[in-house]
């Protein structure tokens, strides 16, 4: 039933707001890599916090690769490597264990749902 509920009121958002982007941690692997590039940029306490929360966008990706039973290690170094050359929607792909354009391959999420859990 919960399930079923949050599935609902994603469903809805998506109706209200029509912007989307790929799921399957594609958004989290593209925020972590232009924060690190960031970082790059900057000096001292700040530094420190934006790697921080750049690591921590890995969770979701890597979370994904666990709960699906795959070696989350090899997908996220295949995933880092995609996106440091420009594959900005790369996700897992859970029906071949590896990377896929997942903008490509329709598996999208709400953006109004990813605002929403990175404010």
């Amino acid at each position: 039933a919960v399930v079923s509920t949050q599935s609902t009121g994603i469903v809805r958002r998506a109706l209200k707001n029509d912007s989307i982007g790929a799921g399957a941690g594609a958004i989290e692997m593209e925020l972590r890599k232009e924060l690190r590039n960031y970082a790059k940029t900057i000096l001292g306490k700040e530094l420190r916090l934006i790697t921080a929360y750049a690591k921590a966008l890995e969770v979701i990706p890597r979370q994904l690769c666990d709960n699906a039973g795959f070696d989350a290690t090899t997908i996220l170094h295949k995933l880092r490597r995609k996106h440091a050359q420009g594959g900005k929607w790369m996700g897992m792909d859970i029906t071949s264990e590896d990377k896929a354009d997942n903008f490509e391959t329709c598996v999208w999420e709400p953006s109004i749902v990813k605002k929403t859990a990175l404010t």
